[in-house]
């Protein structure tokens, strides 16, 4: 068709300059976006678990993820709905750990079957559409269950459910308008590719009957060395465009597709913040997680006490007689522990002195509430730091943290476990404890991204020679 190789050239141009768009506006903020979504749905469950509406998932370890799929939205037993809707919403937030942890958000990267497994995910739970009465099982389930609470007389909890609902359904609307940016951008790359591959080999002439252009290219597909699947209704697309009844208009919905927003004056004026405040607020952020350690450590020591005074055959009291003799002190409280990896189920054994592993929880516990009290020494010292201080120390308390948070879990199954049957009941459980440092884990490393972010921004702007 004439005029064909000069609309392909002028496609891959506006490709290229909705890519650099993506790399630094977008890109990063999907990522921020994603994290705060499941930041604020981490609250709603964890809340809804103090509540003793809901359960934690205790299978949640045995299960592998490879891919992001979001749960299967049918309709739930009504036998034991709650436990069912439970279920999903931690497969639902084990999806969420994998995107945010696992998944590159590179634009070469990602794939158009990436990204519908994303916008599928995005929607098993309707946000925007978030009602008793919606179509969708699990949102219908899960609004029925907040409800109740939300009519309850505790107050504050309402309140912090309605707020929350609020926020995921803004985020949710802009994840699902970035998706559709890159997306858009996805698609026309595949047609370009389409192109350059299978139809620059072929004698289309002018005009060729709809189905069977669409059949030659399938048939062309498996040897093009495309590595995508055959989308029938790209393909089609590719005809509207290039032998169409009415082609000018169909190639003109494809600059629309990948034209490249303006920047709002409010846009610029929001990257211009201070970059260290986003740090500081990363280091109060993780600083929420001391009192969710101190309540952990408190039921830790009681569930160890427990265990210390189960009752012990001759042989056990005499050969910790014989080692206190022969050192002269108390036996150490050892426990032979397994870590598990929340995304990959990796087990780790180890062997965990208890006593000394408790005596580091109090030591970070403390260091992070000075982190949150604006009237502490700590605090007044991170206020005066600078940028590289401020994100070495964030950094560095980030992945402390998140050990800590790897040793409560296994804890917590260790003496599940190991406490005699008959006093099992006597077990204090600290789930509820790790969702709590594990939510303050997630908003600490959103600031982190959040900075990462805009600092790059902010340096291809200087590249580009734009001062803010």
């Amino acid at each position: 068709m004439s005029g064909n190789s000069e609309f392909v050239d002028q496609v891959q141009e506006a490709i290229n300059q909705k890519y650099s768009y993506l790399t630094t506006a977008v890109m990063s903020q999907i990522k921020e976006n994603y994290r705060t979504l499941h930041s604020n749905i981490n609250s709603v469950v964890l809340l809804c678990q103090k509540k003793g509406v809901l359960k934690s998932d205790p299978y949640r370890k045995e299960k592998q993820i490879s891919e992001v799929t979001p749960p299967e939205d049918v309709p739930l037993p009504e036998a034991y709905s709650e436990d069912e809707l439970s279920i999903r919403l931690s497969e639902y937030d084990a999806q969420f750990d994998f995107l945010n942890n696992y998944v590159s958000f590179a634009p070469d990267v990602l794939t158009l079957k990436d990204l519908r497994a994303q916008l599928a995910m995005l929607r098993f739970i309707r946000w925007n559409d978030f009602s008793p009465h919606s179509t969708k099982p699990t949102t219908r389930a899960l609004a029925t269950v907040l409800e109740r609470i939300q009519k309850g007389s505790d107050n504050f909890a309402a309140g912090a459910i309605t707020s929350s609902i609020h926020q995921c359904a803004k985020i949710a609307a802009e994840i699902n308008t970035q998706l559709k940016h890159i997306t858009f951008t996805k698609r026309e790359e595949y047609k370009v590719e389409v192109r350059s591959k299978i139809m620059t080999r072929l004698d289309l002439g002018t005009s060729i009957p709809r189905d069977l252009f669409i059949k030659e290219i399938k048939k062309q597909f498996p040897t093009a060395g495309i590595a995508q699947p055959f989308f029938a209704e790209l393909v089609e697309e590719i005809y509207d465009e290039d032998f169409g009844e009415n082609t000018q208009e169909a190639r003109k919905k494809v600059f629309a597709n990948l034209e490249v927003p303006q920047k709002t004056q409010a846009q610029s004026k929001k990257l211009g913040q201070n970059l260290n405040d986003i740090l500081v607020e990363g280091l109060r952020n993780l600083g929420t997680a001391s009192r969710h350690m101190e309540l952990a450590l408190i039921k830790l020591r009681e569930n160890s006490e427990l265990l210390a005074n189960r009752p012990r055959g001759l042989m056990e009291k005499f050969k910790d007689w014989i080692i206190q003799l022969s050192s002269g002190k108390q036996t150490e409280v050892l426990y032979e522990i397994e870590l598990v990896d929340p995304v990959t189920s990796a087990h780790t054994p180890k062997e965990l002195n208890f006593s000394n592993f408790a005596a580091g929880v109090d030591k970070k516990a403390r260091l992070l509430q000075g982190f949150y009290n604006k009237q502490s020494q700590t605090y007044r010292k991170i206020q005066i730091a600078d940028q590289d201080q401020l994100y070495t120390l964030l950094d560095k308390n980030l992945v402390e943290v998140q050990e800590i948070l790897w040793h409560l879990d296994a804890l917590d199954t260790f003496f599940k476990a190991e406490v005699d049957r008959s006093q099992r009941e006597q077990v204090k459980g600290i789930k509820i404890e790790i969702t709590g440092v594990q939510n303050s884990l997630q908003s600490a490393s959103q600031k982190k991204h959040e900075f990462i972010a805009k600092k790059d921004e902010q340096e291809q702007l200087k590249k580009l020679g734009i001062n803010q």
